[in-house]
């Protein structure tokens, strides 16, 4: 299960989101979930949400890396 912060105290799970967008300015996350609602998170909501969202792709980006590496 992969967990996104909302707050220091509120979490999601992320296993969960069909699809991820975001805006810069001003700051607001969409999130799709995969029963097909939606949720608009905006503020330090959106800001612990697109921290947590980034470092999960780099991780995702990484290993798929490291394991393609690994096969050659």
């Amino acid at each position: 299960m992969q967990i996104g912060f909302l707050s220091e105290d509120e979490w999601i799970n992320l296993d969960h989101i069909r699809s991820f967008q975001y805006e810069k300015d001003p700051l607001l996350v969409a999130v799709t979930w995969s029963d097909g609602s939606r949720t608009i998170y905006r503020g330090e909501k959106a800001a612990y949400l697109l921290a947590t969202w980034i470092k999960v792709v780099e991780v995702d980006k990484n290993n798929r890396a490291k394991n393609h590496h690994e096969h050659d």
